[in-house]
């Protein structure tokens, strides 16, 4: 013990501390007298910063204030670059799903010049799609009970 701060060496010996000052933090808002122990660790002494300092790594300074504004340039030249490709990507689903919906019109125009082959074509593609749909999702969810 080193000036009435004493040295934190477990996870169970933080969590105690950080009670204790929740504890005190919450007594002081409310303005209940308390009286502290001299070795009891206190915000006024530097709470649990002065007693987990060396359980925790050295905070470093991440940010790049040097950049300035550059930074905020390129994210938003990228924001606008990211915003075309998923514009793009949404527009390319979109056509897919119209061609899609005119192919299977066109199917089902087929299918009634041809009586029962159209028929059993249409319910086998039905049922092909149905066949993959459900394998999909099978094959990326393994948590599906069928």
């Amino acid at each position: 013990m080193s000036g009435g701060h004493q040295r934190i060496t477990s996870a169970v010996q933080v969590q105690e501390a950080v009670r204790t000052l929740n504890r005190e933090i919450w007594i002081q808002r409310r303005g209940i007298g308390v009286r502290r122990s001299p070795q009891r660790p206190t915000l006024e002494r530097g709470g649990c910063r002065a007693l987990c300092s060396d359980l925790r790594p050295p905070m470093t300074n991440t940010s790049h204030a040097a950049e300035g504004h550059g930074s905020l340039l390129m994210l938003a030249l990228l924001a606008l670059i990211v915003g075309a490709a998923a514009g793009l990507v949404g527009a390319i689903f979109r056509l897919t799903l119209e061609q899609a919906d005119r192919l299977r019109d066109a199917l089902i125009a087929w299918a009634q010049g041809e009586k029962v082959a159209g028929f059993l074509i249409v319910v086998m593609t039905c049922a092909a799609a149905a066949f993959i749909a459900a394998w999909l999702v099978r094959r990326n969810r393994r948590d599906v009970l069928f």
